[in-house]
């Protein structure tokens, strides 16, 4: 299964995005709406999102966040957090422990993925803000989880469409691939691929 996560917009104290399931034929599926902590080229421990990129999803059975998440929905639902592997910040660091889980803002994030119904703008509320995150979490785990547990391999793809590093922001780069097609940055357009 392929889940991309589109950062949209950047503020000095969180990142907003969309999280959406990629079908076989390159449609999307709505998810969620996210909210992580912002861009920092090196990495400030609980404060900063980790770097674009692809990484594998897999459950992770131990810990605060497994306990607290067991006992509120029970083993029949819950079957391990939802963990991305092997991820890097912008320059390199090393992340760990890095989550989808719930909460309502970058307050709540600590370098993970919180999830949500709905989303106020992060340009007008200071740390970002998803609503309805716990009704989100319910559905969005389940997808996720399901695929887990039928053995197939999870992956996301974390596109910032909001930020790039100077050092990427290349003039003969124009075009971003993205699920199911790519952006064009000259003439602004998505273009999806057949």
């Amino acid at each position: 299964m392929e889940i991309e996560l589109l950062r949209f917009s950047s503020t000095k104290d969180s990142t907003s995005g969309i999280l959406s399931k990629i079908n076989e034929d390159g449609s999307k599926d709505f998810l969620a709406y996210t909210v992580e902590d912002p861009y920092r080229e090196k990495k400030v421990k609980h404060i900063t999102r980790f770097a674009d990129g692809r990484y594998q999803i897999k459950f992770r059975a131990v810990g605060g966040f497994h306990s607290r998440y067991l006992k509120r929905y029970g083993d029949e639902y819950h079957k391990g957090m939802l963990e991305l592997q092997d991820v890097k910040g912008y320059s390199g660091a090393e992340y760990t422990y890095v989550l989808i889980h719930s909460g309502n803002s970058a307050k709540s994030s600590s370098g993970c993925v919180i999830i949500g119904d709905n989303q106020t703008n992060n340009q007008i509320k200071e740390f970002g803000w998803v609503g309805a995150s716990r009704n989100n979490y319910l559905r969005t785990y389940k997808v996720i989880r399901d695929a887990l547990l039928k053995g197939d391999e999870v992956w996301i793809n974390v596109i910032d469409y909001d930020h790039k590093p100077k050092e990427d922001l290349d003039q003969k780069n124009d075009r971003v691939n993205i699920g199911g097609g790519f952006f064009c940055r000259k003439c602004n357009q998505k273009y999806t691929i057949n």
